[in-house]
């Protein structure tokens, strides 16, 4: 199974990595965008696609939104939003 690991970054970076670890453990393949390599699409997108491709979407949340795109974004919403 293929999940999705979604929060901000700057201020759950250890909380992510945490997860992402325990996940791996039980044997569940896990997507992070800091793993991402470089790619032509904008990160807003690949993202997205990213989470179809998934079985599983796992959000943390907490005090922040994260990026905002401003093109092509009319309702201002944040990456993880988007997710």
């Amino acid at each position: 199974m293929k999940i999705y690991l979604s929060s901000t970054y700057a201020d759950l970076k250890q909380h992510r990595a945490r997860l992402a670890q325990a996940l791996r453990q039980a044997h569940y393949e896990v997507k992070l965008m800091e793993e991402y390599s470089a790619r032509d699409a904008r990160v807003e997108f690949a993202c997205t696609g990213d989470v179809l491709a998934c079985d599983t979407y796992v959000g943390l949340f907490a005090w922040r939104r994260g990026y905002v795109p401003a093109q092509g974004n009319p309702e201002r919403l944040s990456v993880t939003e988007m997710e």
